[in-house]
């Protein structure tokens, strides 16, 4: 059956009355009003949190409030269309206990970023450690934070694990020490060495006066006798202390005829054994 012109006529006739433009108008002025309303309280957040908390709190609390005002709006649209809201969200509790154990791990890791932004304990850009994982942190989101590591790859790792794990935040203190491990031959002049890795921090001008370098004599080994050299420096200047005193010991020994063992078997014939001649 076709629809002619006066079909067409009355029904934009029954329908599109004053009252019905000025429900739409209406409804338009409610939706500015709570979007206004959101913008501002936005804006205001962000200039109050300014200084008091991470970028990455501020941008959690921005993209709640944002999500918020998603949710008011479309649930006033619904209620202005005369639409039964209590079916949705009775639909929508279903749905949520079905998505929820498909997506554990997924509220785990959301829940745990909560608690990384909450402690603080790292920031963007941040030197950190975590188990086999070493470098610098570029972002920290609901799921996960990213590490740029030391060798230029970027690593994703879940909020889960960061809370789980045993992080070292090597930027949390303006010092940092390095140790540097080495050995001596058995017979080697012990009060010489020490000497000559006492003096090491003279000849570097990163490593800190305070607190004062020392070293330890840790291990009678099979090749050697073990030692383990302390220095402190600045974060910035870690590496390069590290590569310095390397360095340093290894020709400072060799100008002092100091020998550094390396593992060895020696092996002696027996002259009474069977196959001797």
């Amino acid at each position: 059956m076709g629809i002619n012109l006066e079909q067409i006529q009355n029904f934009f006739r029954e329908n599109l009355t004053i009252p019905f433009f000025m429900s739409i108008f209406s409804l338009i002025g409610i939706i500015l009003i709570i979007y206004v309303f959101f913008k501002i309280v936005i804006k205001s957040l962000k200039k109050f949190t300014e200084h008091r908390v991470s970028p990455a709190i501020q941008n959690l609390i921005t993209k709640i409030l944002q999500y918020t005002c998603l949710a008011v709006i479309l649930l006033t649209i619904f209620k202005k269309m005369g639409i039964n809201i209590s079916a949705f969200v009775g639909a929508a509790g279903i749905a949520g206990v079905a998505i929820g154990f498909a997506a554990q791990t997924s509220v785990s890791n959301i829940i745990s970023g909560f608690f990384v932004l909450a402690e603080k304990a790292f920031k963007v850009g941040d030197r950190i450690q975590l188990a086999d994982i070493t470098g610098n942190v570029e972002s920290i989101d609901f799921m996960a934070i990213r590490v740029k590591t030391l060798d230029g790859n970027i690593v994703r790792i879940p909020n889960e694990v960061v809370i789980k794990g045993n992080l070292i935040n090597y930027s949390s203190l303006p010092i940092r020490r390095v140790e540097t491990k080495v050995s001596v031959a058995y017979g080697t002049d012990m009060e010489k060495a020490e000497s000559i890795l006492m003096d090491i921090p003279n000849r570097i001008p990163q490593i800190l006066k305070d607190p004062e370098p020392f070293m330890v004599w840790t291990a009678y080994a099979n090749s050697g006798i073990e030692i383990t050299f302390y220095a402190w420096g600045l974060n910035e200047d870690f590496l390069i202390i590290k590569n310095s005193v390397f360095k340093l010991i290894a020709e400072l020994f060799e100008q002092a005829d100091i020998t550094i063992p390396f593992p060895q078997m020696d092996v002696y014939i027996n002259p009474y054994s069977k196959g001797a001649k």
